[in-house]
């Protein structure tokens, strides 16, 4: 309307019905079409399709308003997904923590060790990553002991790295495997709500019928939404973990090998100074 007592837009006909409807059309306010209908001359909104892209436009939802038709299901999907998002958060600070360097860099702390120059080691070990410098650092403190018993302080070490690093990582994948799977009980659980409504109302039209269809399908698409990320985090952190943690274990074996071999080129300040 162009007097400015109703909305401004498109009017036209609902099917099998003699009552007009309006689609909005966005920025064409009153003031603009008010020159059209009173000058001859103004914006005019033109659609090509009959009203239909307006239709279309309308018939978009809010992320909130799916998450609202998905139902129960839908609502319990995306508290899945923001634990995961939570989960994902924390392992990612977890992994900054791991810091383990790369064969080439560890190889001199090791010469040192080899030849019983421990102080030399401890100086060289200070430049090393965290995590490496800590498993260097234990080693170094206890390398009078036996190679036995040396192995059993720098596993327990990496252990204790292991359990930290992999910690909710299964309950990631748990997530990431029972997204899909809450999904389609919802598609399921909406398809039989659907056709439960065929059998008692009849298939009327096809656009009421799809439309219950479709929102049938909004808890296998948040599934998905949740599933897909969450699988793909879980891939990446247990690949680079893993790979992280063996570094860890052959650091481990080769400081116990390296203190073994220096117990015949110990020097006696060294000694006297354990």
């Amino acid at each position: 309307q162009a007097d400015g007592a109703g909305p401004t837009g498109v009017v036209s006909l609902r099917p099998n019905s003699e009552w007009a409807v309006v689609q909005t059309v966005a920025n064409w306010t009153p003031a603009a079409a008010d020159p059209l209908f009173h000058q001859g001359r103004g914006l005019v909104a033109l659609d090509a399709s009959r009203g239909k892209a307006l239709a279309l436009n309308k018939a978009s939802v809010s992320l909130l308003e799916q998450v609202r038709r998905g139902g129960a299901v839908t609502v319990v999907i995306v508290a899945v997904g923001i634990l995961a998002l939570v989960i994902t958060i924390q392992k990612l600070f977890d992994f900054r923590r791991l810091a383990v360097d790369e064969p080439a860099t560890v190889r001199p702390v090791l010469a040192h060790l080899a030849r019983g120059e421990f102080g030399e080691a401890a100086d060289a070990a200070k430049s090393l990553k965290s995590t490496t410098r800590e498993l260097f650092a234990l080693g170094i403190r206890h390398r009078l002991k036996s190679k036995a018993l040396l192995e059993e302080y720098l596993e327990s070490f990496v252990l204790e790295q292991r359990m930290l690093q992999e910690r909710r990582l299964p309950l990631l994948a748990v997530i990431a495997t029972s997204g899909p799977l809450l999904g389609l009980l919802g598609t399921v659980a909406g398809m039989i709500k659907t056709f439960t409504l065929i059998t008692v109302l009849g298939t009327g039209s096809a656009g009421k019928l799809s439309a219950g269809i479709s929102e049938a399908l909004i808890s296998t698409k948040f599934g998905l939404i949740v599933a897909i990320p969450a699988l793909v985090v879980h891939g990446f952190l247990s690949h680079r973990i893993q790979r992280h943690l063996a570094l860890l274990d052959r650091y481990a074996l080769e400081i116990a090998t390296a203190c073994e071999e220096s117990q015949r080129s110990v020097r006696p300040e060294d000694a006297n100074r354990t």
